[in-house]
């Protein structure tokens, strides 16, 4: 009997460790989801300052599109200064991007999301892609240091609940 509650015990630390290194995990992925969910709160509301706080000092931003003759082309977007400075110069219309199928993994200092998006200028739909952040801990703060996205204007499969 008593090797069986020693086994018993050691099956319950176990699971008690792995509980726990889920967990950490779980509240590391919610912390992530909320600097990107504050990126377009901010981006639709037209916040330079509060885009400027999620981004990394020495962040890049890049975007994958098609050439006329159908091949991909990687290509580097405006600096994230000077997204900041477009946002700040106060935006005609609401930019509004939508997310979907949202994928979050960490590990440390080290994280990425990925997600489906559709971008909106006020009511008008724009094009549809997916996005994929890297960010990192700066001073125990999750910053996003990287940004790649693709852009598509036709074939978006947008969820029911995103209107075109």
């Amino acid at each position: 009997m008593n090797k069986l509650r020693a086994v018993l015990l050691v099956i319950f630390i176990l699971a008690s460790f792995i509980s726990y290194g889920q967990s950490a995990e779980l509240e590391q992925n919610k912390k992530v989801k909320l600097v990107i969910t504050e990126l377009f709160n901010a981006y639709k509301d037209g916040d330079s300052t509060r885009v400027r706080a999620v981004f990394a000092d020495d962040a890049h931003v890049q975007t994958i599109s098609k050439t006329p003759d159908g091949a991909d082309k990687l290509s580097n977007l405006q600096s994230v200064d000077g997204f900041i400075k477009y946002i700040g110069g106060g935006l005609p219309e609401v930019h509004d991007e939508k997310l979907w199928d949202i994928q979050i993994h960490s590990d440390g200092q080290l994280a990425t999301l990925w997600t489906r998006y559709a971008f909106f200028l006020g009511e008008k739909f724009i094009h549809c892609g997916t996005e994929t952040f890297l960010l990192r801990k700066v001073k125990s703060e999750w910053k996003i240091f990287y940004l790649v996205d693709t852009r598509q204007k036709t074939g978006c499969k947008l969820p029911t609940e995103i209107k075109k």
